[in-house]
């Protein structure tokens, strides 16, 4: 009788540690998946931020059309002579 009543007691503290570590295991998990969400956003915000920067940085670096355009080279006419130092 007194093995049962011991046994009896083990196994309901085993439930109640088991009952405890249940909720624990529930909190961790909705905390896990609070924090995986809020990386998530982490995550999707600094692509954006990236893709800002490069497309700025290629905007930036694009060349300017009127940098590159030939300007025409002077001709005779447009050279006139100074006056002549002696």
């Amino acid at each position: 009788m007194e093995r049962t009543a011991r046994l009896f007691l083990d196994n309901i503290y085993i439930m109640q540690e088991n009952e405890r570590l249940r909720k624990t295991a529930k909190v961790l998990m909705e905390e896990n998946k609070a924090l995986k969400e809020k990386l998530k956003e982490r995550n999707k915000l600094q692509e954006q931020l990236q893709k800002q920067a490069a497309t700025s940085s290629i905007s930036a670096a694009a060349p300017n059309p009127n940098f590159n355009a030939a300007t025409p080279a002077p001709t005779l006419s447009d050279l006139k002579p100074g006056p002549l130092k002696p």
